[in-house]
């Protein structure tokens, strides 16, 4: 599965399998906004594998995200969101 495939499952496709994509799935105005930001760069081998930022293609795009989904933990959480509110801002990548 690619990247963008497996975002769009746990976005908008999830919401549209709920019947909830008026509600929530993306960042359309009048949505719901519960979202968090990662930064790419937030382990030594997320940094590493992620040092030509930012992306100048979808590919790159792509291969960014897909290294987020296996390599991403707690620590590549910069900021959360609710309701579209900033809650919680981490400051550097250890937190």
């Amino acid at each position: 599965m690619s990247a963008f495939k497996a975002l769009f499952l746990a976005t908008l496709g999830g919401a549209q399998a709920l019947s909830l994509e008026d509600k929530l799935g993306n960042f359309q105005p009048g949505k719901e906004a519960d979202f968090i930001v990662l930064d790419p760069q937030a382990t030594p081998l997320m940094a590493i594998r992620n040092a030509e930022m930012p992306a100048q293609s979808l590919k790159e795009l792509s291969e960014i995200a897909f290294g987020m989904m296996i390599l991403g933990d707690d620590r590549a959480v910069h900021a959360v969101y609710i309701a579209g509110v900033l809650v919680d801002a981490i400051a550097g990548s250890e937190h």
